[in-house]
């Protein structure tokens, strides 16, 4: 195993690859590893070998000690992949650690082999996509009604005054006073503060790849002429749709609501399933994803093995 600094064109090998599994996680969107500095993609490295494709990062502050992504492979091969890679891990006198592992990665590890821990903040919620694009059932009556207010004040008639449209690069200031209204508005904890400073590093890589990147799209929720919501979204070639960014403003009900449902039926039909992402622990967004009804997590567990174990 050879490990190397990745690339942008190794994100077509693990598009090839990633088609063939049902990874539901964020892990390997070039948008995430990219757009975040904790996985220090300037400095990121790749191997592969027959069976899977293996990425590691050491994280700003870390000394140095590498962090391993799952490695991505077919579902029969993870044992082996891990294995593979414990081993690699012990020929360099170096400890295994792999983050944000999936829960069928660890199903199909040997019981006890390894240290396992979970944090339940990082878990990203999965949707239904038909539920989010119709919003039928008894338990989306609220969302249905929101959704209602919305249209009937903003987008019906003839002359509707609200439209969902696609992202223009002549939007991009108003996007971005949009998104820092959005965080005037809100108190965050210290230990998130950094990550909210950091929102507009990965705001600005989003720009980048929306040029010439069929891969990645956003939209605004137009109004008066006036920007109030704007959603950022990715489909995986695991059939996965992504939503990276979404900010509305709240003082025009609804408006969430509406681009929430508006963004899951332009672009997300024929998903296998939907990630909103985690929460991070924060109270108010954990209420709102749930409040959609999950169907189940992208659970992240913390993989240990070796001399530090």
């Amino acid at each position: 195993m050879q490990f190397r600094t990745i690339c942008e064109r190794d994100f077509e090998t693990i598009a090839r690859i990633q088609a063939q599994t049902r990874y539901d996680g964020s892990e390997y969107s070039l948008l995430y590893l990219s757009g975040w500095q904790y996985f220090a993609f300037s400095t990121m490295q790749i191997a592969q070998t027959d069976e899977a494709v293996y990425l590691r990062f050491a994280p700003p502050q870390s000394d140095g000690e590498y962090r391993y992504l799952p490695p991505l492979c077919k579902e029969d091969a993870i044992a082996r992949a891990i294995d593979a890679l414990e081993r690699y891990c012990a020929e360099c006198a170096q400890p295994l650690l792999i983050v944000n592992l999936p829960r069928a990665y660890v199903d199909a590890l040997p019981v006890g082999r390894y240290e396992i821990q979970t944090n339940r903040d990082y878990d990203e919620y999965l949707y239904d996509p038909q539920a989010l694009c119709t919003l039928s059932g008894k338990k989306y009556h609220a969302k249905r009604n929101y959704v209602n207010r919305f249209m009937q004040n903003y987008m019906d008639g003839d002359a509707p005054r609200c439209r969902l449209r696609a992202y223009a690069a002549e939007d991009r200031a108003a996007v971005e006073q949009l998104i820092e209204r959005w965080q005037d508005t809100k108190q965050f904890e210290a230990r998130y503060r950094q990550s909210e400073m950091q929102e507009s590093i990965f705001l600005r890589r989003a720009f980048e790849l929306l040029d010439g990147n069929p891969t990645y799209f956003a939209d605004v929720l137009e109004c008066d002429g006036k920007i109030i919501g704007f959603s950022y979204g990715e489909l995986t070639p695991s059939g996965v749709g992504i939503v990276h960014i979404e900010k509305a403003d709240v003082a025009y009900e609804g408006a969430y609501a509406a681009l929430n449902m508006l963004f899951a039926r332009k672009h997300f039909a024929s998903a296998r399933v939907i990630n909103r992402q985690e929460d991070m622990g924060l109270e108010g967004l954990r209420r709102s994803k749930s409040s959609y009804h999950p169907i189940g997590f992208s659970e992240k567990y913390y993989l240990r093995a070796g001399a530090d174990r």
